[in-house]
């Protein structure tokens, strides 16, 4: 019989991974020790049942804790590019959370995925462009399978950055600037989400057409991905298909794993994508071999 090779590629939101003492955003917001145990207690349970092969987490403030963590878990192999930002008053209080990647097998690379000048000119916002949180670009070498080209990202949060000082004596109960936060503010928001998936989609093509990889965006993409910021990224993909795919544990509609390929770069691939848990399973079928990518969420 042929051998089968399984690889397991999760994605799952921390929701403010800092360890005590540290605070997020605000001097108030921390764990005590007790909370803390019961969150990593959960963390390990949930990542111990998802066994990933390789795994990507978003809001990040704790890397070292996160980094022993997997290394416990037989996770050896950790990425991240960036670090969060300290209060400049209270420095135990942080702010911009991270992404960070954890794998059984070896990174052949990972760096912080740099937008293309010529795309940000194009789009017109080439001044001072900062993704909310650097996506991490990585390629991995997968047995059976072969290389594979893999972001890590969070995308930039639904939430309305205010618009008080643009308005004179406006409190939050101000009738207008609640109506321009629901419409501009909601927009504004909407045109920073598409604008960081441009630039994965932008450059997860024209990796693929450089280097004929297939390729995985995996995160938290803050949004419904039929929502206008995002369709555009699977507007080529097959029609839903109902399959019995794997469980996702705790699946949420925006938390998303996608696979941006094309077809001529894998032998006979079958590619299955179910709108209801918004992920992907990808069939490789080789002649002496068959192999599996299970890709999860939480």
């Amino acid at each position: 019989m042929p051998k089968t090779t399984k690889f397991t590629i999760a994605t799952f939101n921390l929701l403010n991974f800092a360890a005590p003492p540290l605070s997020f955003y605000q001097l108030h917001e921390h764990y005590n020790d007790t909370q803390w145990h019961t969150k990593i207690q959960f963390i390990t349970g949930l990542i111990e049942h998802l066994n990933p092969t390789i795994i990507a987490f978003q809001e990040v403030f704790s890397i070292q804790t996160l980094q022993l963590l997997c290394e416990d878990l037989g996770l050896p192999y950790f990425a991240t590019v960036s670090s969060p930002r300290p209060d400049p008053v209270y420095p135990n209080v942080l702010f911009h959370p991270v992404v960070a990647i954890a794998s059984k097998i070896p990174f052949k690379s990972a760096q912080a995925l740099e937008p293309c000048p010529e795309l940000l000119e194009y789009l017109n916002n080439q001044l001072n462009f900062e993704f909310n949180r650097t996506p991490i670009k990585c390629y991995f070498e997968l047995e059976g399978f072969g290389e594979l080209a893999l972001y890590a990202v969070h995308f930039k949060s639904q939430r309305v950055h205010s618009m008080a000082h643009m308005l004179k004596n406006a409190g939050q109960d101000d009738h207008l600037l609640t109506l321009l936060h629901q419409t501009v503010g909601q927009m504004q928001s909407q045109i920073s989400r598409s604008l960081e998936a441009s630039i994965v989609y932008y450059d997860a093509l024209k990796t693929q057409r450089e280097k004929h990889v297939p390729t995985l965006v995996l995160g938290d993409f803050n949004d419904q991905i039929t929502s206008p910021a995002l369709s555009f990224m699977t507007q080529s993909f097959p029609p839903n298909t109902d399959l019995n795919l794997p469980d996702s544990v705790g699946t949420s509609p925006t938390r998303s794993i996608l696979l941006i390929t094309y077809l001529v770069l894998i032998t006979n691939p079958q590619v299955i994508f179910t709108e209801a848990k918004e992920m992907f399973l990808i069939t490789s079928l080789h002649q002496k071999n068959s192999t599996q990518i299970c890709l999860r969420q939480t």
